[in-house]
């Protein structure tokens, strides 16, 4: 089940490196708040390298909220997930339309808040001015390199 995380982080990562918008997929585990903080000063500290405006950085900052508005509904969801799938997995005869059915609904949503996070980081996308985003990009690409020459 870890692979949805990417999906989301992904799409941020690829359209708007403000590196610990990524972060909002790991909203679970009670660390919420935790990682919340976490990601607002990582945001910040990228925008005030960038130079950004106080309208560009609450325009971002209203991104960053909205996106996690959705995390508490996603850990809930993840929650019934799980113990729906338990539930049925528990049975001497588990319905294998129902677990597909739960799989798919499960990924629907995930699906869902991906699409919001690359729309959020569409927007962040637009907020930046072409040198900042060439900044940052240069930033990401460095990161990208050290990351390959560790592997």
């Amino acid at each position: 089940m870890i692979a949805y995380k990417f999906v989301a982080a992904g799409a941020v990562l690829a359209a708007m490196p403000l590196a610990g918008l990524a972060a909002l997929t790991h909203y679970h585990h009670g660390h919420g708040q935790m990682m919340q903080k976490f990601v607002e000063w990582r945001i910040d500290e990228e925008l005030t390298e960038l130079k950004a405006t106080d309208s560009q950085k609450q325009q971002v900052k209203a991104i960053e909220d909205s996106l996690f508005a959705e995390c508490p509904a996603l850990k809930t969801g993840q929650r019934d997930f799980r113990k729906a799938v338990l539930a049925e997995l528990e049975k001497d005869h588990p319905d294998p339309a129902k677990v597909h059915a739960l799989v798919d609904a499960r990924i629907a949503a995930w699906k869902t808040f991906a699409d919001k996070v690359t729309d959020g980081a569409l927007k962040a996308h637009d907020v930046l001015t072409t040198e900042q985003r060439a900044q940052l990009f240069k930033k990401m690409e460095r990161r990208r390199a050290r990351r390959e020459e560790r592997e």
